[in-house]
């Protein structure tokens, strides 16, 4: 994935190429879509869940340019999923962060267990445990 930033209030990009931590996390939210859609197809979607905790430890200064992201499942509750979710540039972690997802019911108003098939891709994607 190419990290990008969002235009400046004027609509120019800032000229140092900085990457803000806001901009970083939505690259993190976007490789956990992916990875979403690697373990689970159209079973599991990122519209069915939503971002009930994250932690982010920014290890160094994102940049504007090629990045890589390794997405774990780390753990799966009844109605949640714990990811990790690493983003790196020039071979050095940058981003170490954890998301717990929550799986949500009609209405968004309060989580829903898993169903069968769900349960059982994430299962499968946690037994692998490789990143994505």
């Amino acid at each position: 994935m190419v990290m990008s930033h969002r235009p400046g209030r004027e609509g120019e990009p800032p000229r140092d190429g900085h990457v803000p931590a806001y901009v970083a996390m939505e690259y993190l939210t976007e490789a956990y879509h992916l990875a979403l859609a690697t373990w689970c197809g159209r079973v599991v979607t990122p519209h069915e869940m939503a971002i009930v905790h994250v932690e982010a430890d920014f290890r160094r200064e994102v940049f504007v340019g090629a990045a890589e992201f390794d997405t774990e499942l780390a753990a799966l509750g009844r109605t949640s999923i714990t990811l990790s979710i690493t983003l790196r540039q020039s071979g050095a972690d940058a981003v170490v962060a954890r998301m717990v997802l929550a799986h949500v019911a009609d209405g968004r108003a309060g989580s829903s267990p898993f169903a069968d098939d769900q349960r059982a891709l994430l299962e499968a994607a946690l037994a692998d445990s490789a990143p994505v």
